[in-house]
C-alpha cells in the first residue's frame, strides 16, 4: 500500500516539472528548460521528450545536438507524440542531419496526420505534389490536401482551389475550386484572394461580379501581395464598361500604407479611386471633392 501511495506521488510531480520545463521554454530560458526537463525525458515522459528534443535540435539553452535530439523525437514519436511524429517528417523530408528519406518522412507524417495533425496532412500532399522525394502522384497530394483543407488550413484550401481549377489530381470543378479558394481568402491568405478576385471576374465556378473581383483583388494588395497589385492594373484596364486612365494606375507603398492608392477608373461622371490602406475604393465627383466612402455592397449596386 506504502509503494502504491508513493507511486501515486511521482506522476504528479513529474508532470509538474514537465510543466515547469515548457513554461521556461515559452520564456525563453533555454538552459532551465533543458535542467527540467531532462530528468522525466529520461524517464519516458513523451512530452518532455519532445520539448527536450526541440531544445536539442535547434541549440536552444546550449550546443546543438541533432542525433541526441533524434533519439528523443523518435522516442516521443514512438510513444504517440504527434508533435514528433511530425517533425521527424520534416526532418526526413529536408535532409536536416540525416540523409533525405521520403520513405520515411511520409511514414512520419502519415503517423502524425492520422494522430489528428492538418499540417502534416498538408505537407504530405505537398511531397506527393512535388515528386522530389517519392514519385509524384497528383491523387495522393490531393487526397492528403483536402484533409488538411478540411480541418481548415488556409493554405491547404488554397492549394485544393487550384486543383480543382486546373484538374489536377481531381476532375476539374469550378464551382468547388470557387469554394475553396473563398474559405482561403476569407482566412486572410493573399495568394487566395487574387486568385479569387480572377474567378469572379471571369465568372468562372461564381456568379460574374465586378464588385467582389475588385474587392478580393485590393483585399490582396492591401497585404502588399506584387501580383495582386498587377492583377489589378491588367483588371481594371480590361474592364470594358469602365474608361481607365493608365496614367494614374500607380501604387505608392509607404512603409505605413498610407498613401496605398491603386488606381482609379471612370464610370459616368463619377471616379473611383481604389485605396488599399483604406479598404478598397473612394468614390468622387469629376472634378470635384470626396463625396463618401464606397464598400463592396455600394459598388455591387452599380453592376
Amino acid at each position: 500500500m506504502a509503494l502504491l501511495l508513493c507511486l501515486a506521488c511521482l506522476g504528479p510531480a513529474k508532470a509538474s516539472e514537465v510543466d515547469a520545463g515548457i513554461a521556461a521554454m515559452q520564456a525563453g530560458d533555454y538552459e532551465q528548460a533543458r535542467a527540467l526537463l531532462a530528468t522525466p525525458a529520461e524517464a519516458g515522459d513523451a512530452r518532455a521528450q519532445h520539448f527536450l528534443a526541440m531544445n536539442y535540435h535547434y541549440g536552444w539553452g546550449g550546443q546543438a545536438d541533432k542525433a541526441k535530439a533524434l533519439g528523443l523525437f523518435k522516442a516521443s514519436a514512438e510513444a504517440g507524440s504527434a508533435r514528433s511524429q511530425a517533425m521527424l517528417g520534416a526532418i526526413y523530408a529536408a535532409g536536416d542531419g540525416v540523409a533525405p528519406s521520403g520513405e520515411k518522412a511520409v511514414r512520419w507524417y502519415e503517423a502524425a496526420a492520422a494522430a489528428g495533425m492538418p499540417s502534416a496532412a498538408h505537407n504530405l500532399g505537398a511531397i506527393y505534389n512535388e515528386g522530389r522525394l517519392v514519385e509524384k502522384d497528383a491523387t495522393r497530394a490531393a487526397i492528403w490536401t483536402e484533409k488538411a483543407a478540411e480541418a481548415g488550413l488556409a493554405r491547404s484550401q488554397f492549394n485544393l482551389g487550384l486543383a480543382y481549377a486546373r484538374g489536377i489530381g481531381v476532375e476539374k470543378d469550378d464551382a468547388a475550386a470557387g469554394q475553396w479558394l473563398l474559405k482561403a481568402a476569407q482566412q486572410g491568405l493573399p495568394a487566395a484572394q487574387a486568385e479569387l478576385g480572377w474567378m469572379y471576374a471571369l465568372g468562372r465556378g461564381l456568379d460574374q461580379s465586378t464588385s467582389e473581383a475588385v474587392y478580393w483583388h485590393a483585399a490582396a494588395a492591401r497585404q502588399g501581395y506584387e501580383q495582386a497589385i498587377e492583377d489589378i492594373r491588367t483588371f481594371l484596364e480590361n474592364l470594358g464598361e469602365y474608361r481607365v486612365d493608365r496614367s494614374v494606375i500607380d501604387i505608392y507603398p509607404g512603409p505605413d500604407q498610407s498613401k496605398a492608392s491603386i488606381g482609379q477608373f471612370h464610370q459616368g461622371d463619377r471616379v473611383y479611386l481604389l485605396h488599399a490602406a483604406k479598404g478598397w475604393a473612394e468614390v468622387y465627383h469629376s472634378a470635384s471633392h470626396l463625396t463618401g466612402f464606397i464598400d463592396k455592397a455600394a459598388l455591387k449596386r452599380l453592376e
